[in-house]
């Protein structure tokens, strides 16, 4: 590989073979919605978090409407989450920890 951080080569491998209860599919006809999940996801209200920056405030709420949207053709329930806006002091902590002190000190449903 190019040691060049803007000339990445690198290939994605869909998975040949996708689960389908007790027996197999063709990834594809997961792809094309041709199998349902067995049991489609349901995130409750407040049971799941968004985390975000408070600069990325907006984009927190596009990402929930964009998930409702998709989430609808493949029955997976989206109810409110728990939101965790980060201050941007502490967003810029390094390795994320301005994150995890936040998280662990609201109480929500990762702490």
């Amino acid at each position: 590989m190019d040691k060049n951080p803007h000339n990445l080569v690198g290939y994605v491998h869909q998975p040949p073979m996708v689960m389908n209860g007790t027996s197999t599919a063709p990834w594809d006809a997961y792809t094309g919605r041709k199998i349902q999940h067995a049991e489609p996801i349901k995130l409750l209200r407040d049971k799941w978090t968004i985390i975000y920056s408070d600069q990325d405030t907006e984009n927190a709420n596009k990402a929930l409407e964009g998930l409702q949207g998709a989430a609808k053709s493949f029955g997976i329930k989206v109810e409110e989450p728990w939101w965790c806006e980060v201050d941007g002091r502490d967003a810029r902590q390094p390795n994320g920890k301005g994150f995890t002190q936040v998280i662990d000190s609201k109480n929500g449903p990762l702490a």
